[in-house]
């Protein structure tokens, strides 16, 4: 989906909080330049889109289906559109405001917004998919977590689900396991995957994210490591690292010993 506005929020322990935000392009994908995201943060990515509230008949009709118990629901995101006041249940209450919609006699939903975007790897309890509250943001511990998200964009009452859409990151590097050995007393080796031929930055940060060793590498596509060597970690502790190829950034911890 184009023209989704994606927050990232956050904090490092020794900077002032961090706010930025980018549309996706025409494809639903985004990218963020990682070299903007201090290491050794907390993070949280939440899309959102601004949009008229839109529900139709046929969509009423389904719900009341369901509540009749006539035709239940088979699609977890079904109760997600369907939760139009946003209380965590699909009741007669959504009928009333789904109706007020169709008829003109709301702008906006009185309690929700036009869109929600559900992580694609929540898992939805069954059989009640709104028994535990949904998240709708995606949650980054920098370096341990990739810079890599895939949310399901969800129409509010929009229950054929036709409207529903990807957004996500377009990664250009994988990690392909973490840096080995770890601890260690010397160097370690970061294995990876690159979807193309193209300019990689390694960069290595101490505990208060200063960075102490970089280098910029061109490699070709597919599988290979990276060796970082004993220089770039100067002293006993842990030590954050950070492999970005265009503005995709993918990192972890190491301990030298």
């Amino acid at each position: 989906m184009e023209e989704v506005v994606v927050m990232l929020k956050g904090n490092h322990p020794a900077l002032p909080p961090l706010s930025l935000f980018t549309l996706t392009a025409n494809n639903g994908c985004v990218t963020f330049q990682s070299s903007a995201i201090p290491w050794l943060g907390n993070y949280a990515i939440s899309p959102q889109k601004n949009d008229l509230p839109s529900t139709t008949p046929a969509d009423i009709e389904r719900v009341r289906r369901h509540l009749d118990g006539m035709d239940p629901f088979t699609d977890p995101y079904q109760w997600v559109a369907a939760d139009v006041n946003n209380d965590n249940a699909v009741d007669s209450s959504d009928l009333v405001e789904m109706e007020q919609v169709a008829a003109g006699q709301l702008t906006q939903w009185t309690n929700n917004t036009p869109w929600r975007f559900v992580p694609k790897s929540y898992v939805f309890p069954s059989p009640d998919p709104l028994s535990a509250p949904v998240p709708f943001v995606i949650s980054l511990d920098l370096p341990g977590d990739n810079l890599d998200f895939d949310f399901v964009g969800v129409r509010t009452g929009d229950l054929a689900l036709c409207a529903a859409v990807g957004v996500s990151t377009l990664p250009a590097i994988s990690l392909a396991g973490p840096a080995q050995p770890n601890p260690t007393a010397a160097g370690v080796l970061i294995a990876f995957h690159l979807g193309h031929a193209a300019e990689v930055r390694l960069d290595v940060f101490d505990v208060q994210g200063r960075r102490v060793y970089g280098r910029t590498l061109h490699l070709p596509a597919g599988s290979g490591q990276i060796e970082v060597p004993e220089e770039a970690f100067p002293a006993s502790g842990v030590y954050g690292w950070r492999v970005t190829a265009e503005g995709i950034g993918v990192g972890g911890k190491v301990v030298r010993l």
